[in-house]
């Protein structure tokens, strides 16, 4: 909910950067390549030990990778900055994903996986929601960075405080 840029990728493209429609492409387009990069390059996450922990990391580097799209002077930096966000998203997602499925009760399977796509389509939109109305009030770039900033403290504060995500393994 704090950093889905999606909705300040054209006032980044056109007004921070001073460029056109073709910059803002790419920058919806660079989440989507670390996010390609990101799974076809997977296999390594089933042989973690703690993946609880990979999950904290990834969320937090979303949020920093946002967090420094904001402040990004150059468009190629924060074309790169958006690759590794969106690897850092699908892996987040890639773990999320298989320690439900692992973790979740058969008999209430459907519903978690139910709640779980309703979370990542309700997230974006109030995110887009609030990241639009502080864009209108400061600008999108500082709208961004405080988003990045909020979404990679919320995973810190919450890997700290939850030591069974931490300590969580693939194990049933």
């Amino acid at each position: 909910v704090c950093a889905t840029p999606w909705v300040l990728l054209p006032q980044l493209g056109v007004e921070t950067f001073a460029g056109d429609a073709q910059l803002v492409g790419m920058l919806h387009a660079a989440p989507a390549a670390g996010a390609f990069l990101a799974a076809a390059t997977s296999g390594w996450t089933r042989r973690l030990d703690r993946p609880g922990l990979l999950l904290i990391a990834a969320a937090m580097g979303w949020g920093l990778a946002l967090l420094c799209v904001g402040w990004a002077a150059q468009p190629w930096l924060a074309l790169a900055l958006l690759v590794l966000a969106g690897a850092c998203d699908t892996v987040a997602d890639i773990v999320r994903g298989a320690l439900l499925q692992r973790h979740t009760p058969d008999a209430l399977r459907g519903r978690i996986s139910a709640l779980w796509l309703l979370e990542m389509n309700l997230a974006p939109a109030l995110g887009g929601l609030a990241l639009g109305g502080a864009a209108q009030r400061a600008s999108a770039g500082i709208a961004l960075a405080g988003g990045g900033a909020l979404c990679a403290l919320a995973a810190l504060l919450t890997g700290a405080r939850n030591r069974a995500l931490r300590a969580t393994g693939w194990q049933r």
